[in-house]
């Protein structure tokens, strides 16, 4: 059903929201996304990293990004004001386990160093080491 996401109500975050090609699914200390992170399905993940608890200490949110296929820069910088405000709130914003479509743009923006991210590391693909 096309277009159907847009349709969801706001609160719909509890067993895992889907707009347009990304789907968030919370766990406890975070959450996963699922799909294209743009323009489009942006607000979604914010929406849910705002509504996210923090893990056992109650400082860290885990965003796990494994499934995330397609990555631009309005989703990026979701990433970067996510960031901002677990700062702001003494608190950390993790990435875990970034596919290699999310480990290429914090590496092309060099963003990389940025970030607190578990898992897979973050490493320069080899199409974009100068030779």
């Amino acid at each position: 059903m096309a277009g159907a996401g847009q349709n969801e109500s706001a609160d719909g975050m509890g067993s895992g929201a889907r707009r347009d090609g990304l789907s968030v699914t919370p766990f406890e200390g975070g959450c996963a996304a699922c799909g294209e992170l743009d323009a489009n399905t942006a607000p979604t993940l914010t929406e849910a990293l705002a509504n996210a608890r923090p893990d056992i200490d109650g400082v860290a949110v885990v965003l796990d990004l494994a499934d995330v296929d397609f990555i631009d820069s309005s989703g990026l910088s979701a990433l970067l004001d996510a960031h901002l405000l677990a700062e702001k709130a003494s608190g950390v914003l993790v990435l875990r386990n970034p596919s290699r479509a999310v480990s290429r743009l914090l590496e092309m923006t060099r963003l990389a160093d940025v970030f607190h991210v578990d898992g897979v590391a973050v490493s320069a693909p080899s199409d974009l080491v100068a030779e």
